[in-house]
């Protein structure tokens, strides 16, 4: 029995120091304003209007300007969601032109808000408050398990002294054991909400003063934290079935909150008239406007889609209401359906994605990749409703899904579907062409490793792609004789022809029919010119502009490009040097735009470090992660060449975190299996010896 006590004693303190860890733990992440718990509600007593619909109230929280915490807005106790800055939105801006209960904390330790009627908080006699997060943190939450930790120590020291039969390491385990706690509970959090998931607190504490709402924001050192547990579990539960279990539930639920509202990439949602008066039916790319559209001609009188979208319009819209958004006599109608469907689409092909990601390298890595992506709002680049732009990440996923799967299963007839998904990624979108090289490369594989099996299957896949991607062209020729690749291949050129346009330019044309397009395109130009302060924008050239001319000179969409293209080809060579220098400043806008960069970390030295892991790695696995990071920077030059707009950039940064993953996984494996040599080597040494 006497022998039994020590190790019984050590256990005991072994249990307290695990157990007075936990509150420690979590109190940190609390002062880093990772995990927060409760909010101060504070009425607001003091505000001023400032422009539009936008009114100002001081925050007065040291809290929230030192560590950027949010802060969140409740109108007669009812908590107003978070706005979610999306895709070419300025928020401030959106807040004082739109309002409708947006609000953002500016630098200034002010907050910029607006009512969710549009009302003046001044005069409307509702009440306003303010919720602050609480930091419950205190140094005290230390000092206990510190005092364990000390006491354990010197309790396995003391014992060891008196050759009591106590383990060796005892202490490794117990850190072993409290560090797997810890980044189990890493994954635990990912189960709370985010900032932009909140609609109502779950529980209130005497509500005058605060309310506990429990989030989880997910911060650079969050991730970097939820990397390292994901790592150190799957080194060290890797031969248990529960991990890759627990991974795919909390993926399960955290993709739930993917289908949360949120709004559209013009700053208006999809369940309001505002909706219908940002857009027009030749310019909208969501097949269920068509629906929409056709429910507000029916429902109303007018039959003038101008007329919906005048303030007239509108008002009549928003009396429509439920019948006119959801339609739930017919199901197939309503706008709602259809972004739902968006986004059920597009979640399915990140699971494919996921799956074929943990096929090829682990759970945990195709975990870590989720994760971040999700995170990062990297999915449906917060444009899920405009349909061109959810389809072709959706396509691309599943193109380079299947591209994994090719190489892991070696099923040569996935080349045939790779072919076919590469070209409809084109087609959906031009600037998709890079998704050519995935077809490429499995060619170039199967005809190594399989030769003359693979040489008809590979011709086959050619043709397949050459069918599919021609047929834009095809109908082009039939319609006009003369071959086009795409509908708008000319626009970006024609745009910034005119940008550089000169006198000298007009009296060099020879061709009567494009001086007198560039004549009628330099009045155009003039007009913007004159309204925006001497800028011309490359939407604007193209089509406020080139389009616009050419419509009225008796072109239509798709024969303007013929024109275009006998106009811009003069102009661009003559100011080559002019041309390379635009492309270079667009191309450097896209690159600040991009969300993978950080304030300490410029995109510029992501990619030098990219490459050096990649170089370091030198397996499979790096290469093909390098190329997926080639595939995002080469559809970043080809958009900000084009058309330079956020949307754009953000489209394919999932693919750059996929190449990111494998890079860092190819690195890995070498790390593993030299340490693995080096171990054996000793082994052998030992027993040689």
């Amino acid at each position: 029995m006497g022998s039994k006590s020590p190790q019984f004693l050590l256990r005991i303190l072994a249990f307290l120091f695990i157990i007075s860890c936990i509150p420690a733990y979590f109190g940190i992440l609390n002062r880093a304003g990772i995990f927060i718990i409760s909010w101060e509600r504070r009425p607001i007593l003091q505000m001023q209007a400032v422009e539009g619909f936008g009114y100002s109230t001081p925050i007065r929280s040291q809290a929230v300007s030192m560590l950027g915490l949010p802060v969140l807005l409740e109108e007669d106790g009812h908590l107003i969601p978070v706005p979610y800055l999306a895709v070419n939105e300025d928020l401030s801006r959106t807040v004082r032109s739109m309002g409708a209960g947006r609000y953002l904390p500016l630098d200034d330790g002010s907050l910029l808000f607006s009512t969710s009627d549009n009302t003046n908080p001044l005069t409307n006699a509702r009440h306003y408050s303010l919720l602050i997060p609480r930091i419950f943190f205190s140094p005290l939450l230390l000092v206990v398990p510190a005092l364990l930790g000390i006491i354990l120590i010197g309790c396995w020291f003391f014992f060891r002294r008196q050759n009591c039969q106590v383990e060796s390491d005892v202490i490794k385990k117990i850190l072993g054991k409290l560090l797997i706690i810890f980044m189990t509970a890493m994954l635990i959090l990912l189960l709370f909400p985010s900032e932009y998931s909140l609609t109502k607190p779950l529980f209130s504490l005497r509500s005058e003063i605060s309310t506990i709402l429990p989030i989880v924001r997910r911060t650079d050192p969050f991730l970097l934290l939820l990397i390292a547990g994901c790592l150190v579990l799957g080194v060290t539960q890797r031969k248990k079935i529960w991990l890759p279990m627990f991974l795919c539930l909390i993926l399960i639920a955290n993709l739930f909150d993917f289908f949360r509202p949120g709004w559209d990439y013009f700053g208006v949602r999809p369940d309001s008239s505002s909706y219908l008066v940002q857009y027009d039916a030749q310019s909208i790319r969501t097949p269920g406007y068509i629906w929409f559209a056709e429910i507000a001609l029916k429902t109303g009188k007018q039959e003038d889609i101008g007329f919906w979208r005048s303030a007239e319009g509108g008002m009549q819209l928003n009396q429509m209401g439920e019948s006119l958004y959801r339609a739930a006599e017919k199901p197939s109608h309503g706008l709602i359906r259809v972004i739902k469907g968006q986004k059920i689409v597009l979640a399915l092909s990140f699971i494919v994605l996921s799956v074929a990601l943990a096929y090829i390298i682990s759970p945990t890595a195709a975990f870590i990749f989720s994760q971040i992506s999700l995170s990062m709002g990297l999915l449906g680049v917060q444009n899920d409703y405009i349909m061109s732009e959810s389809l072709s990440q959706t396509v691309t996923l599943v193109c380079v899904a299947c591209f994994l799967f090719l190489f892991r299963s070696r099923n040569k007839w996935l080349f045939i579907l790779l072919s076919a998904l590469s070209a409809t990624a084109f087609l959906i979108r031009p600037s998709n062409i890079y998704l050519v090289a995935l077809p490429l490369v499995a060619a170039v594989w199967m005809l190594f490793h399989y030769r003359k099996q693979a040489l008809a299957l590979s011709i086959s896949g050619a043709v397949v792609y050459v069918i599919l991607a021609g047929i834009p062209a095809f109908v082009c020729w039939r319609a006009y004789n003369q071959f086009l690749w795409a509908p708008n291949a000319q626009y970006a050129n024609i745009g910034h022809a005119l940008r550089l346009m000169q006198e000298s330019d007009l009296s060099a044309q020879l061709d009567p029919e494009v001086k007198c397009f560039l004549e009628g395109c330099k009045f155009r130009a003039a007009a913007i010119r004159f309204a925006n302060d001497g800028t011309l924008s490359q939407n604007e050239a193209v089509f406020s502009v080139a389009l616009e001319q050419a419509k009225q000179m008796g072109h239509n969409d798709v024969s303007a490009n013929f024109l275009f293209q006998k106009a811009a080809f003069p102009i661009l060579k003559t100011h080559f040097p002019k041309y390379l220098s635009v492309l270079f400043k667009q191309i450097q806008f896209g690159i600040s735009k991009s969300r993978l960069q950080r304030e300490w970390l410029s995109y510029p030295l992501i990619l030098l470090l990219i490459g050096i892991f990649a170089i370091l790695g030198r397996n499979l696995k790096s290469w093909m992660g390098l190329l997926f990071v080639l595939f995002h920077n080469v559809h970043l030059i080809i958009s900000m060449t084009n058309q330079p707009e956020t949307r754009y950039i953000w489209a394919t940064e999932i693919i750059f975190l996929l190449g990111a993953v494998f890079i860092f996984s190819g690195l890995a494996e070498k790390v593993m299996r030299r340490s693995a040599d080096g171990i054996n080597a000793a082994k052998s040494a030992v027993k040689t010896g």
